[in-house]
């Protein structure tokens, strides 16, 4: 594997935060490792997770932290662009504050592209896919749906609840990947196992 990434809600027991980020500090990929945040780390404690984050930094270890930002890798001649977006905190009173975040996170991290970059978009919530193929992502992975969680006959019980709930989607030229994740809202999946994800990107 060239180059690792993971897609958000790294933690929910803040407890478990130094051995999570040095079970990432290992990662030996090549290009090492990108990373965006999900829901749960706003939910349970960003501060010290951003600080984990850069304490990693610091020491010049191999994940980096996109915030609304791109980081460029070359690799094999070609020059792939990670895109990295926050994930889009709401409010009950305002139901279209995700999408205003979502696209104020589009304008501020996709600048400057040059016109031969590979674009790859990571976003927790698998939303964003529009406005990251609306600004030329050729790829967006996400997660933040466990694929549904519970599945019965291989169709996610709560089917309803997400536009893009697990797989592979195209909107013209654009794609997206939704993980099914390692984690969980209920103690137990059911028809919708488990999964890391490996991609092999080609010209």
């Amino acid at each position: 594997v060239d180059l690792q990434v993971m897609t958000g809600d790294l933690i929910d027991d803040l407890g478990q935060l130094d051995e999570t980020m040095a079970a990432l500090a290992a990662c030996k990929a090549p290009h090492g490792m990108m990373a965006v945040l999900g829901n749960h780390e706003h939910w349970r404690g960003l501060e010290p997770i951003l600080a984990g984050y850069e304490a990693i930094a610091r020491r010049g270890g191999p994940v980096g932290l996109l915030v609304d930002e791109a980081h460029v890798i070359e690799h094999a001649g070609q020059r792939l662009r990670v895109v990295g977006v926050d994930y889009p905190m709401g409010s009950r009173r305002n139901p279209l504050a995700k999408a205003q975040r979502m696209r104020r996170s589009a304008q501020v991290a996709f600048q400057g592209f040059a016109a031969d970059e590979l674009v790859l978009c990571l976003s927790h919530h698998p939303s964003f896919f529009p406005f990251a193929a609306e600004r030329g992502a050729h790829l967006t992975l996400s997660g933040h749906t466990h694929g549904g969680q519970v599945a019965l006959l291989g169709m996610p019980l709560f089917w309803f609840a997400f536009e893009f709930m697990l797989g592979r989607y195209r909107q013209k030229d654009s794609h997206l990947y939704v993980s099914g994740g390692t984690g969980h809202w209920l103690p137990f999946r059911i028809g919708i196992p488990t999964e890391v994800t490996i991609l092999t990107l080609r010209r």
